[in-house]
């Protein structure tokens, strides 16, 4: 019979691959998931990854190397340092609004995002086979306009790939 007997003695830990819901009261509700850092790999706040069939990350590569590739995405929410002896895990956010670094270029409110010549960094200049579907400019106060003297850019992410088909 169904009841508070049949639940696990011990809590469990995450794993890989799997999908929390999380509130922010500032940024509001978002998602993340659980995926592997390899070893000597740091991780920095900001940047955005990509991951394999095996959840371990890597940085998305420049545009010229990711187009068209339709890798899924996330962004990291926390730097984690390198580690040359252990393989570590940590959640990168795939939902909901977060702060994402970009190339030195001006952006507008709810634009397009696409990888950049940059690895890791985003930017709001059309590329063809570049764009990063499910990822776009939020708004902001005032003008919402960003200078390109910013580093980084609030959005909006529901789950974001790389445009194209993963082969």
């Amino acid at each position: 019979a169904p009841g508070i007997a049949v639940l696990p003695g011990v809590p469990l830990e995450p794993q890989l691959g799997e999908i929390r819901s999380a509130w922010d009261a500032t940024l509001g509700w978002a998602e993340f998931i659980y995926l592997k850092v390899p070893v000597s790999t740091a991780i920095t706040a900001g940047l955005v990854y990509q991951w394999s069939g095996n959840y371990s990350v890597a940085v998305l590569p420049v545009l010229a190397t990711s187009k068209n590739t339709g890798h899924q995405v996330a962004v990291a929410v926390t730097a984690l340092t390198s580690d040359s002896a252990n393989v570590n895990y940590g959640w990168f956010q795939i939902s909901g609004l977060g702060t994402v670094l970009k190339t030195a270029v001006q952006s507008l409110p709810d634009a397009k995002v696409y990888a950049s010549g940059t690895a890791g960094r985003v930017k709001m200049l059309t590329s063809a086979g570049g764009e990063i579907t499910g990822m776009r400019t939020a708004f902001t106060s005032g003008t919402g306009t960003v200078t390109s003297t910013t580093s980084t850019i609030t959005v909006y992410m529901n789950r974001p790939s790389l445009q194209g088909q993963i082969t």
